[in-house]
């Protein structure tokens, strides 16, 4: 007897399920945020340092350049805020390459502390430097 999980066409057809089953929910999805976003960012109390002091944090623009990814503008989405697309493709791809260790029992995807460090010390450096008010930094600030 063979083993279910391990059985081709038993994962063919779940892998089909799966698509066809979250392509309405995704296609949901996209319009609600797209007709409803003006009310989704009312409720949104905006950038406190910005506020306070002018200067953009490294979020400031994400939920813009959010909203221009879902509604398919990748490169306004880009000018909002520049590490929005490269962090959802690097999300995307770490989850599926995830996935794909869960589902075939080999681990092949390693993130160390190191990896770690350095994105985080490349997003504190990126948010001190979109502040800078010289040409090539003033197009990281958002539009």
């Amino acid at each position: 007897m063979s083993d279910p999980l391990r059985d081709s066409r038993f994962s063919r057809r779940k892998w089909w399920l799966w698509i066809v089953c979250s392509l309405p929910v995704w296609v949901m999805g996209r319009w609600l945020l797209v007709e409803y976003e003006t009310t989704i960012r009312g409720f949104s109390p905006g950038c406190p340092l910005h506020r306070s002091t002018g200067l953009y944090c490294a979020g400031c623009g994400g939920t813009r350049a959010f909203f221009a990814l879902v509604k398919g503008d990748p490169l306004l989405s880009m000018r909002m805020h520049p590490l929005l697309l490269p962090g959802v493709l690097f999300a995307c791809a770490y989850g599926i390459a995830r996935w794909i260790e869960m589902k075939t029992g080999r681990c092949r995807v390693r993130i160390s502390a190191h990896t770690g460090w350095v994105l985080f010390i490349g997003v504190i450096v990126f948010g001190i430097v979109r502040n800078f008010p010289w040409w090539p930094f003033t197009l990281l600030a958002p539009h």
